[in-house]
């Protein structure tokens, strides 16, 4: 396991975090959050998607199968929340609305607890990615 992206995820995710807690309404923090969400998902999934391929030697290439795969193997615990995560991912991608912004924004603070939990999963279950 790369330690250089379990490392980038949690950076990336400590940023989403400072992007939610700016309560400002402008759009510039509106985007900046969203931007900040997409970030953190691709860590997310790049990081299960090597665990999976590499570790547990489970053959897989889309985020929607990842997130299967990683709920059949306990490192995700939720994966309804994790399967709107991807739905909400796509959408923001070809954001052009306000409203749905602020929908998906809203959202996240639930999916920074998905994202620290598989990161608490990982770190536990794999304990020698973490001492690299």
């Amino acid at each position: 396991m790369d330690e250089i992206k379990l490392t980038q995820f949690t950076q990336v995710l400590s940023r989403l975090k400072y992007a939610i807690e700016d309560t400002s309404t402008c759009s510039y923090r509106t985007d900046a959050t969203i931007k900040r969400f997409e970030m953190t998902f691709e860590f997310s999934w790049k990081v299960l998607l090597q665990i999976l391929n590499d570790i547990e030697k489970i053959e897989t290439v889309s985020p929607r199968n990842a997130i299967k795969e990683a709920n059949k193997n306990g490192l995700i615990a939720d994966q309804n929340l994790w399967l709107k995560m991807i739905d909400d991912r796509n959408l923001s991608v070809h954001l052009y609305s306000e409203g749905k912004a602020q929908e998906i924004i809203e959202r996240i603070p639930d999916y920074v607890f998905g994202f620290e939990m598989l990161i608490s999963q990982i770190t536990s279950k794999y304990e020698d990615l973490s001492k690299d």
